[in-house]
Protein backbone atom coordinates (compact mmCIF):
# COMPACT_ATOMS: atom_id res chain seq x y z
CA UNK A 1 0.00 0.00 0.00
CA UNK A 2 1.11 3.72 -1.00
CA UNK A 3 1.35 5.38 2.28
CA UNK A 4 0.12 9.55 1.66
CA UNK A 5 1.79 12.68 2.19
CA UNK A 6 -0.71 13.90 4.97
CA UNK A 7 0.26 16.29 7.24
CA UNK A 8 0.64 15.29 10.97
CA UNK A 9 -2.59 15.47 13.17
CA UNK A 10 -2.80 19.04 14.64
CA UNK A 11 -3.10 18.05 17.81
CA UNK A 12 -3.72 20.61 20.64
CA UNK A 13 -4.06 20.67 24.44
CA UNK A 14 -7.17 21.95 26.66
CA UNK A 15 -5.62 24.64 27.32
CA UNK A 16 -4.92 26.26 23.52
CA UNK A 17 -6.78 29.43 22.77
CA UNK A 18 -8.07 28.45 19.41
CA UNK A 19 -9.09 24.62 20.12
CA UNK A 20 -11.10 26.74 23.31
CA UNK A 21 -12.64 28.98 20.97
CA UNK A 22 -14.05 26.74 18.73
CA UNK A 23 -14.97 24.69 21.79
CA UNK A 24 -16.93 27.34 23.24
CA UNK A 25 -19.03 27.70 19.76
CA UNK A 26 -19.39 23.91 19.60
CA UNK A 27 -21.17 24.34 22.82
CA UNK A 28 -23.35 26.83 21.55
CA UNK A 29 -24.10 25.46 18.59
CA UNK A 30 -24.90 21.79 20.53
CA UNK A 31 -27.25 23.71 23.06
CA UNK A 32 -29.18 25.34 19.78
CA UNK A 33 -30.23 21.42 19.05
CA UNK A 34 -31.41 20.86 22.09
CA UNK A 35 -35.33 21.03 20.74
CA UNK A 36 -35.43 24.32 21.69
CA UNK A 37 -35.14 23.49 25.94
CA UNK A 38 -32.62 25.17 28.02
CA UNK A 39 -29.55 23.73 28.01
CA UNK A 40 -28.94 21.80 31.42
CA UNK A 41 -25.92 23.15 32.21
CA UNK A 42 -24.68 26.55 31.97
CA UNK A 43 -22.01 26.67 28.70
CA UNK A 44 -18.93 27.82 30.36
CA UNK A 45 -19.14 25.78 32.99
CA UNK A 46 -19.43 23.11 30.68
CA UNK A 47 -16.32 24.26 29.17
CA UNK A 48 -14.50 24.11 32.26
CA UNK A 49 -16.00 20.41 33.34
CA UNK A 50 -15.14 19.22 29.38
CA UNK A 51 -11.32 21.14 29.78
CA UNK A 52 -10.74 19.33 33.41
CA UNK A 53 -11.81 15.69 32.37
CA UNK A 54 -9.21 16.53 28.73
CA UNK A 55 -6.11 17.19 31.19
CA UNK A 56 -7.04 14.55 33.48
CA UNK A 57 -7.31 12.08 30.75
CA UNK A 58 -5.04 13.09 28.24
CA UNK A 59 -7.96 13.76 25.65
CA UNK A 60 -6.45 16.25 22.97
CA UNK A 61 -8.44 18.53 20.67
CA UNK A 62 -7.76 17.81 16.88
CA UNK A 63 -7.82 20.80 14.26
CA UNK A 64 -8.76 19.31 10.46
CA UNK A 65 -8.09 22.10 9.25
CA UNK A 66 -5.22 21.05 6.42
CA UNK A 67 -6.64 17.19 6.18
CA UNK A 68 -7.98 15.80 3.47
CA UNK A 69 -11.19 15.28 5.85
CA UNK A 70 -11.87 18.55 5.78
CA UNK A 71 -10.77 18.95 1.69
CA UNK A 72 -13.42 16.48 1.19
CA UNK A 73 -16.36 18.01 3.23
CA UNK A 74 -15.66 21.32 2.72
CA UNK A 75 -17.98 23.30 4.20
CA UNK A 76 -19.74 20.57 6.05
CA UNK A 77 -16.02 19.57 7.71
CA UNK A 78 -15.95 20.09 11.19
CA UNK A 79 -13.85 22.72 12.75
CA UNK A 80 -12.68 20.36 15.83
CA UNK A 81 -12.61 17.23 16.84
CA UNK A 82 -11.37 15.51 20.26
CA UNK A 83 -9.43 12.80 20.23
CA UNK A 84 -7.98 9.83 22.30
CA UNK A 85 -5.27 8.59 20.65
CA UNK A 86 -3.53 10.08 17.53
CA UNK A 87 -4.91 9.41 14.36
CA UNK A 88 -2.96 7.45 11.29
CA UNK A 89 -3.68 9.73 8.58
CA UNK A 90 -0.81 8.76 6.11
CA UNK A 91 -1.57 4.65 5.85
CA UNK A 92 -5.04 3.75 3.17
CA UNK A 93 -8.07 3.22 5.73
CA UNK A 94 -10.95 1.27 5.45
CA UNK A 95 -14.13 1.53 6.53
CA UNK A 96 -16.21 -1.22 7.71
CA UNK A 97 -19.60 -0.97 8.65
CA UNK A 98 -23.25 -2.84 9.32
CA UNK A 99 -25.65 -3.55 11.32
CA UNK A 100 -25.49 -4.04 15.12
CA UNK A 101 -27.54 -7.11 15.19
CA UNK A 102 -25.50 -9.53 12.84
CA UNK A 103 -25.99 -13.08 12.32
CA UNK A 104 -23.26 -15.30 12.63
CA UNK A 105 -22.13 -14.99 9.36
CA UNK A 106 -21.96 -11.34 9.10
CA UNK A 107 -19.58 -11.28 12.76
CA UNK A 108 -17.31 -13.80 10.79
CA UNK A 109 -16.91 -11.77 7.81
CA UNK A 110 -16.20 -8.36 10.03
CA UNK A 111 -14.21 -9.84 12.25
CA UNK A 112 -11.88 -12.10 8.99
CA UNK A 113 -11.88 -8.27 7.16
CA UNK A 114 -10.80 -6.14 10.35
CA UNK A 115 -8.12 -8.67 10.58
CA UNK A 116 -7.04 -9.20 7.23
CA UNK A 117 -6.93 -5.39 6.91
CA UNK A 118 -5.10 -4.99 9.88
CA UNK A 119 -2.49 -7.39 9.02
CA UNK A 120 -1.10 -6.13 5.93
CA UNK A 121 -1.01 -2.51 7.53
CA UNK A 122 -4.04 -0.48 6.36
CA UNK A 123 -5.76 1.33 9.37
CA UNK A 124 -9.61 -0.36 10.26
CA UNK A 125 -12.18 2.44 10.67
CA UNK A 126 -15.76 1.97 11.92
CA UNK A 127 -18.61 3.66 14.52
CA UNK A 128 -18.07 1.47 17.54
CA UNK A 129 -21.46 0.25 17.52
CA UNK A 130 -22.84 -3.58 18.55
CA UNK A 131 -21.99 -5.76 16.11
CA UNK A 132 -20.46 -5.17 13.04
CA UNK A 133 -18.11 -2.64 14.28
CA UNK A 134 -17.41 -3.94 17.24
CA UNK A 135 -16.42 -7.38 16.04
CA UNK A 136 -13.71 -5.21 13.31
CA UNK A 137 -12.58 -2.76 15.41
CA UNK A 138 -11.80 -6.22 17.80
CA UNK A 139 -10.22 -8.03 15.06
CA UNK A 140 -7.53 -5.09 14.18
CA UNK A 141 -6.50 -4.76 17.53
CA UNK A 142 -5.76 -8.94 18.10
CA UNK A 143 -3.81 -8.66 15.01
CA UNK A 144 -2.02 -6.03 16.28
CA UNK A 145 -2.57 -3.30 13.71
CA UNK A 146 -4.24 0.09 13.76
CA UNK A 147 -8.47 0.97 14.24
CA UNK A 148 -9.99 4.31 14.76
CA UNK A 149 -13.73 4.39 16.70
CA UNK A 150 -15.52 7.28 15.42
CA UNK A 151 -18.41 7.85 18.04
CA UNK A 152 -21.69 9.77 17.92
CA UNK A 153 -21.52 10.64 21.42
CA UNK A 154 -18.76 12.63 23.53
CA UNK A 155 -15.78 10.58 24.72
CA UNK A 156 -16.72 11.04 28.70
CA UNK A 157 -20.06 9.12 27.63
CA UNK A 158 -19.13 6.92 25.00
CA UNK A 159 -21.94 4.91 23.26
CA UNK A 160 -23.08 1.69 23.59
CA UNK A 161 -21.41 2.23 27.37
CA UNK A 162 -20.82 -1.52 27.21
CA UNK A 163 -17.73 -1.11 24.62
CA UNK A 164 -16.34 1.46 27.01
CA UNK A 165 -13.18 -1.23 27.46
CA UNK A 166 -12.82 -1.27 24.09
CA UNK A 167 -12.49 2.08 23.53
CA UNK A 168 -10.27 2.67 26.36
CA UNK A 169 -8.07 -0.31 24.34
CA UNK A 170 -8.81 1.52 21.04
CA UNK A 171 -6.94 5.18 22.57
CA UNK A 172 -4.27 2.93 24.31
CA UNK A 173 -3.13 1.35 20.97
CA UNK A 174 -0.02 3.09 18.80
CA UNK A 175 -1.66 4.52 16.06
CA UNK A 176 -4.93 3.97 16.88
CA UNK A 177 -7.82 6.46 17.96
CA UNK A 178 -11.03 7.11 19.29
CA UNK A 179 -12.30 10.20 17.91
CA UNK A 180 -15.84 12.12 18.35
CA UNK A 181 -17.08 15.70 16.60
CA UNK A 182 -19.51 16.18 19.77
CA UNK A 183 -18.84 17.54 22.82
CA UNK A 184 -16.98 15.44 25.63
CA UNK A 185 -19.71 15.14 28.07
CA UNK A 186 -22.46 15.48 25.52
CA UNK A 187 -24.72 12.31 24.94
CA UNK A 188 -25.19 10.17 21.73
CA UNK A 189 -28.31 12.29 20.07
CA UNK A 190 -30.18 11.20 17.02
CA UNK A 191 -28.81 14.11 15.00
CA UNK A 192 -25.07 13.07 15.68
CA UNK A 193 -25.23 9.53 14.19
CA UNK A 194 -25.89 10.49 10.53
CA UNK A 195 -22.30 13.70 11.36
CA UNK A 196 -20.63 10.60 12.53
CA UNK A 197 -21.38 8.58 9.43
CA UNK A 198 -19.79 11.38 7.12
CA UNK A 199 -17.07 11.68 9.53
CA UNK A 200 -16.15 7.99 8.49
CA UNK A 201 -16.86 8.21 4.86
CA UNK A 202 -14.32 10.96 4.88
CA UNK A 203 -11.59 9.49 6.54
CA UNK A 204 -11.73 6.62 4.41
CA UNK A 205 -10.44 5.45 1.22
CA UNK A 206 -12.44 2.47 0.69
CA UNK A 207 -16.03 1.59 2.60
CA UNK A 208 -17.01 -1.87 2.85
CA UNK A 209 -20.13 -2.49 4.11
CA UNK A 210 -20.78 -6.17 5.62
CA UNK A 211 -24.45 -6.77 6.46
CA UNK A 212 -26.98 -4.14 6.66
CA UNK A 213 -31.08 -3.87 6.65
CA UNK A 214 -32.97 -1.17 5.32
CA UNK A 215 -33.25 1.42 6.30
CA UNK A 216 -29.50 1.84 8.27
CA UNK A 217 -26.92 3.74 9.88
CA UNK A 218 -24.16 1.66 7.41
CA UNK A 219 -26.19 2.98 4.31
CA UNK A 220 -25.81 6.51 5.46
CA UNK A 221 -22.16 6.33 5.48
CA UNK A 222 -21.97 4.44 2.14
CA UNK A 223 -24.04 6.86 0.91
CA UNK A 224 -22.04 9.58 1.94
CA UNK A 225 -18.96 8.16 0.72
CA UNK A 226 -20.74 8.13 -3.03
CA UNK A 227 -21.06 11.94 -2.55
CA UNK A 228 -17.51 12.05 -1.74
CA UNK A 229 -16.50 9.45 -4.43
CA UNK A 230 -15.20 7.50 -2.02
CA UNK A 231 -15.57 3.43 -3.25
CA UNK A 232 -17.95 1.99 -2.00
CA UNK A 233 -17.92 -2.05 -1.61
CA UNK A 234 -20.62 -4.83 -0.54
CA UNK A 235 -20.32 -8.46 0.96
CA UNK A 236 -22.97 -10.40 -0.90
CA UNK A 237 -25.77 -12.08 1.20
CA UNK A 238 -28.32 -14.32 1.40
CA UNK A 239 -30.73 -12.81 -1.20
CA UNK A 240 -33.71 -14.06 1.47
CA UNK A 241 -32.05 -12.33 4.54
CA UNK A 242 -33.56 -9.14 5.81
CA UNK A 243 -29.74 -7.60 6.80
CA UNK A 244 -28.60 -8.53 3.40
CA UNK A 245 -30.87 -6.18 2.13
CA UNK A 246 -29.08 -3.29 2.61
CA UNK A 247 -26.23 -5.10 0.99
CA UNK A 248 -27.85 -6.27 -1.96
CA UNK A 249 -29.52 -2.81 -2.64
CA UNK A 250 -25.56 -1.06 -2.40
CA UNK A 251 -24.83 -4.10 -5.38
CA UNK A 252 -28.05 -3.14 -7.23
CA UNK A 253 -27.00 0.45 -7.04
CA UNK A 254 -23.22 -0.14 -8.65
CA UNK A 255 -21.57 -0.45 -5.12
CA UNK A 256 -18.39 -3.20 -5.68
CA UNK A 257 -18.52 -6.51 -4.62
CA UNK A 258 -16.28 -7.53 -1.72
CA UNK A 259 -15.24 -11.39 -1.71
CA UNK A 260 -11.54 -11.13 -0.36
CA UNK A 261 -9.37 -8.10 0.18
CA UNK A 262 -8.15 -8.46 -3.22
CA UNK A 263 -10.97 -6.85 -4.31
CA UNK A 264 -9.71 -3.54 -2.45
CA UNK A 265 -6.68 -3.71 -4.76
CA UNK A 266 -8.35 -1.73 -7.62
CA UNK A 267 -8.31 1.65 -5.31
CA UNK A 268 -5.14 2.63 -6.14
CA UNK A 269 -4.01 3.73 -2.41
CA UNK A 270 -5.07 0.08 -1.35
CA UNK A 271 -2.67 -1.44 -4.12
CA UNK A 272 -0.54 -4.46 -2.62
CA UNK A 273 -3.74 -5.39 -0.16
CA UNK A 274 -4.13 -8.67 -1.86
CA UNK A 275 -1.75 -9.95 0.39
CA UNK A 276 -3.99 -9.97 3.26
CA UNK A 277 -4.68 -13.50 4.84
CA UNK A 278 -8.10 -15.37 3.70
CA UNK A 279 -10.07 -18.25 3.85
CA UNK A 280 -9.98 -19.88 0.77
CA UNK A 281 -13.75 -19.87 -1.18
CA UNK A 282 -15.80 -23.01 0.62
CA UNK A 283 -14.40 -22.71 4.36
CA UNK A 284 -17.48 -21.68 6.63
CA UNK A 285 -15.52 -19.99 9.51
CA UNK A 286 -18.10 -20.80 12.47
CA UNK A 287 -19.63 -24.07 10.04
CA UNK A 288 -23.47 -21.90 11.05
CA UNK A 289 -26.51 -23.22 9.12
CA UNK A 290 -28.04 -20.08 6.85
CA UNK A 291 -30.69 -18.63 8.71
CA UNK A 292 -33.54 -19.58 6.51
CA UNK A 293 -32.47 -23.38 6.28
CA UNK A 294 -34.78 -25.53 9.21
CA UNK A 295 -32.43 -26.54 11.70
CA UNK A 296 -31.67 -30.26 12.18
CA UNK A 297 -34.71 -32.43 13.57
CA UNK A 298 -34.04 -33.45 17.16
CA UNK A 299 -35.90 -34.76 20.04
CA UNK A 300 -37.26 -31.12 21.75
CA UNK A 301 -35.67 -29.80 24.41
CA UNK A 302 -37.19 -28.66 28.03
CA UNK A 303 -36.06 -25.54 28.69
CA UNK A 304 -36.24 -23.81 32.11
CA UNK A 305 -38.68 -20.63 31.66
CA UNK A 306 -35.69 -18.44 32.18
CA UNK A 307 -34.01 -19.52 29.24
CA UNK A 308 -37.66 -19.50 27.00
CA UNK A 309 -38.07 -15.58 28.55
CA UNK A 310 -34.25 -15.27 27.29
CA UNK A 311 -34.90 -16.97 23.73
CA UNK A 312 -37.87 -14.39 23.09
CA UNK A 313 -35.56 -11.90 23.80
CA UNK A 314 -32.63 -13.08 21.35
CA UNK A 315 -35.19 -14.48 18.87
CA UNK A 316 -35.28 -11.30 16.25
CA UNK A 317 -31.55 -11.09 16.53
CA UNK A 318 -28.39 -10.86 18.04
CA UNK A 319 -28.10 -9.20 21.29
CA UNK A 320 -25.39 -8.56 24.06
CA UNK A 321 -25.58 -10.28 26.91
CA UNK A 322 -25.71 -6.13 28.82
CA UNK A 323 -28.82 -5.64 26.59
CA UNK A 324 -30.41 -9.26 27.62
CA UNK A 325 -30.06 -8.30 30.89
CA UNK A 326 -31.26 -4.83 30.80
CA UNK A 327 -34.32 -6.13 29.14
CA UNK A 328 -35.34 -9.18 31.63
CA UNK A 329 -36.53 -8.56 35.10
CA UNK A 330 -33.89 -10.92 36.11
CA UNK A 331 -30.37 -11.06 38.07
CA UNK A 332 -27.63 -11.26 35.87
CA UNK A 333 -26.37 -14.82 37.19
CA UNK A 334 -29.81 -15.99 36.15
CA UNK A 335 -29.27 -14.64 32.79
CA UNK A 336 -26.26 -16.32 32.05
CA UNK A 337 -27.68 -19.53 33.93
CA UNK A 338 -30.68 -19.27 30.78
CA UNK A 339 -28.04 -18.61 27.91
CA UNK A 340 -25.54 -21.77 29.23
CA UNK A 341 -29.03 -23.61 28.94
CA UNK A 342 -29.55 -22.36 25.47
CA UNK A 343 -26.00 -22.77 24.17
CA UNK A 344 -25.74 -26.53 25.18
CA UNK A 345 -29.33 -27.02 23.22
CA UNK A 346 -28.13 -25.64 20.31
CA UNK A 347 -30.02 -22.74 19.93
CA UNK A 348 -27.58 -19.60 20.49
CA UNK A 349 -23.74 -18.79 20.45
CA UNK A 350 -22.16 -16.71 22.83
CA UNK A 351 -19.71 -15.16 21.02
CA UNK A 352 -16.61 -13.91 22.50
CA UNK A 353 -17.46 -10.32 23.49
CA UNK A 354 -20.90 -11.18 24.96
CA UNK A 355 -23.25 -11.12 21.71
CA UNK A 356 -25.56 -14.13 21.66
CA UNK A 357 -26.44 -14.78 18.22
CA UNK A 358 -29.50 -17.07 17.62
CA UNK A 359 -28.48 -20.08 15.59
CA UNK A 360 -32.26 -19.98 14.29
CA UNK A 361 -34.64 -17.80 13.62
CA UNK A 362 -38.30 -17.00 14.44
Amino acid sequence: MQLRLEPAPDLRAPGDPLAIRRHRDLLARWASRNDGAPPAVDPERQLRQETDRMARTGWRYWIPDTTRLARRLGPDAPDLLFAAGTPDLATPTVAVVGTRRPDAYGLAMARRIGGALARVGAVVASGGALGIDGAAHEAALEAGGRTIAVLGGGLGVPHPPSHRALFDRIAAAPGCCVLSEAPCLGPARPFSFPQRNRLLAALADAVVVVQAGVPSGALITAQRAKGLDVPVFAVPGDAWYERSAGTLALLRAGARVFACPGDLAEVPDLAGIQRAPWPRPGSRPLGLPSPWEPAPSAAPTALPPDADAAMAVIAGGARSVDEIVAVLPLHAGRVQAALLSLEIAGLVRVLPGGLVVPLREN
